[in-house]
């Protein structure tokens, strides 16, 4: 689908930058949901639903008669679509860099379910079958992005080697800082979710993943010679969930019904926290071998790192300490909206808990390696160069 995008750095230095695009995007559909049509379709694998079953203990239930669900897909399913417009300006002062970013997305053809055999006057229009779900491309959503990126490397300004270095040096830090202030909104849970009014218009309102604020900081740091220690902290405000009423109030076998004037996602849950820390100690010894040292920026899959390089000897042990929720922190989720449960409004789940890990690496370096800063597949490594200049040149 077209897209086009425009860069333009005002001054000669090329420290401020910036960005306006637009483009058309189109997803996949997914491959669990045409399963779903092809499946339970009412013959291959019937899904019976059973009307206040006995509980605790089963007892009896006959369902050999009872008229099994169907899906199936719509002759007009089209795959989703989505409208993205977006707006940024990037600013570099030294070896920190920021970026504000704004992004418009518009989105359609999504899919939701339509009920063709919802009863009338307590009936099925076709008595063969309970719900017919049919799957219908006509939903839509609408998301306001505004993200706020900081980096900041002080290391790469003073190159650190093992003969110049100071044992105590705090310059050996970098700091990566994500802020997003987002509002999603849309009017559909997925292919098979039903309207419980039968009125799509009724089902517009904050999306299932529609967190307000998101926060991530990441810290690493060499500040004593060898001793590395990484600090990750995320943060995100609260989750929307649903009030119903716990009641199969139109009659449908389908328990998605809400109060009156009761729209979609009205409640929120509670805001998530979580720190993680890793702290390694490593140390080099045997003959030395490969390039000269320097600095390493690793910026593959999110925050950038830097490391010190140094003239690698043929051997190298590091051992490390990482923990995974280091406050161990309750972060609750799965907040109960149904009206007759006794957990309403509680949360019926928990994140993992503390988790702290320890071990040894060793590692050793062949005496014909080289190294080299390399740019493969959107990651910057540093790894061995490749063997012909040809090669050289294109990756290094």
């Amino acid at each position: 689908m077209p897209r086009f995008g425009v860069t333009w750095s005002p001054g000669t230095a090329g420290l401020t930058t910036l960005r306006a695009s637009w483009g058309i995007f189109h997803d996949w559909f997914s491959i669990t949901t045409y399963e779903q049509t092809l499946r339970v379709d009412g013959f291959h694998q019937r899904e019976i639903d059973v009307v206040n079953p006995p509980y605790p203990q089963l007892g009896t239930i006959e369902v050999a008669s009872a008229p099994g669900n169907r899906y199936q897909l719509g002759a007009g399913v089209a795959l989703p679509r989505s409208d993205r417009v977006s707006l940024g300006v990037d600013h570099r002062y030294k070896t920190v860099q920021g970026s504000l970013t704004y992004a418009h997305i518009r989105g359609a053809a999504l899919a939701r379910g339509l009920n063709l055999n919802a009863p009338i006057g307590g009936i099925r229009p076709n008595a063969q079958f309970g719900n017919v779900i049919e799957i219908v491309s006509d939903a839509s959503s609408r998301q306001h992005t505004l993200q706020a990126n900081v980096t900041a490397n002080p290391g790469a300004m003073f190159p650190i080697t093992s003969k110049t270095a100071p044992r105590v040096a705090f310059k050996r830090t970098t700091l990566f800082f994500n802020y997003t202030l987002g509002r999603l909104r849309n009017n559909t849970e997925g292919a098979f979710s039903i309207a419980p009014l039968g009125d799509q218009a009724f089902e517009w309102g904050p999306a299932n993943n529609d967190v307000r604020h998101r926060m991530n900081v990441n810290v690493n740091n060499q500040i004593v010679k060898n001793l590395t220690v990484g600090l990750n902290i995320n943060a995100a405000s609260a989750a929307p969930y649903t009030i119903r009423t716990g009641y199969d109030d139109n009659g449908d076998l389908i328990f998605n019904d809400r109060p009156a004037g009761v729209t979609r996602n009205t409640e929120r849950a509670a805001p998530q926290f979580t720190i993680n820390m890793n702290v390694g100690y490593g140390w080099s010894f045997g003959k030395p071998v490969g390039g000269p040292p320097g600095i390493a920026v690793f910026a593959g899959g999110g925050a950038p790192t830097v490391q010190s390089v140094e003239q690698g000897a043929r051997y190298r042990i590091q051992l490390f300490v990482q923990a995974q929720k280091l406050t161990n922190r309750s972060n609750y989720t799965g907040y109960s909206g149904t009206q007759t449960s006794t957990f309403f409004r509680q949360a019926t789940a928990v994140t993992a808990m503390r988790r702290v890990e320890s071990g040894i690496n060793f590692s050793f370096l062949r005496r014909d390696s080289r190294r080299c800063l390399s740019w493969r597949g959107g990651r910057l490594t540093l790894g061995s160069c490749p063997l012909t200049s040809a090669e050289a040149t294109s990756e290094c």
